[in-house]
């Protein structure tokens, strides 16, 4: 974040009298938590993907029990591994984002401003990158022309 970036970001917090959550943030400290549940979440898949096909319930209960932290506090986060909706490399990268701010690195406005710089690159500018040229939409293609005489034509295309 550049420093006309941060003053626009200080004047915005100002004006909208923003409840500070990084002390918070900083006190239950639950990046590296996660992170560890998350591991285990994903180990069990794997190891006991067999059971998860063919008794989905005793597993969920099996998965809840040992993630008991994530299921019990972060629900959405288990269900979207649980259920492979995350990807967990970009789960990953906000983790270390919320490391540095319990760490004191950051505060949580650099922390939502980093991760907003990655959604950014991953969902605006692949986007971008991914759209057809407006320029090259508008030419027409040239097809090679077949002279032919009005005879052919008319005894290909006309007589049924």
């Amino acid at each position: 974040m550049n420093d006309e970036e941060r003053i626009n970001l200080k004047k915005l917090i100002g004006t909208n009298e923003e409840k500070a959550s990084t002390d918070l943030i900083r006190k239950v400290k639950h990046s590296n938590m996660i992170k560890e549940q998350v591991g285990i979440l994903s180990s069990m898949k794997a190891k006991y993907a067999r059971l998860s096909k063919s008794n989905p319930a005793e597993f969920d209960m099996m998965c809840k029990s040992k993630c008991s932290f994530l299921y019990d506090n972060y629900t959405d986060i288990y269900n979207k591994v649980r259920k492979d909706q995350i990807d967990l490399g970009l789960l990953a990268e906000f983790l270390v984002v919320l490391k540095d701010i319990e760490d004191g690195t950051i505060d949580e406005h650099d922390g939502s401003f980093k991760v907003g710089s990655i959604l950014k690159k991953i969902y605006i500018d692949s986007a971008l990158n991914n759209k057809p040229d407006r320029r090259n939409k508008d030419k027409q293609v040239h097809r090679k022309v077949k002279n032919i005489t009005w005879e052919s034509y008319k005894t290909k295309f006309l007589t049924e």
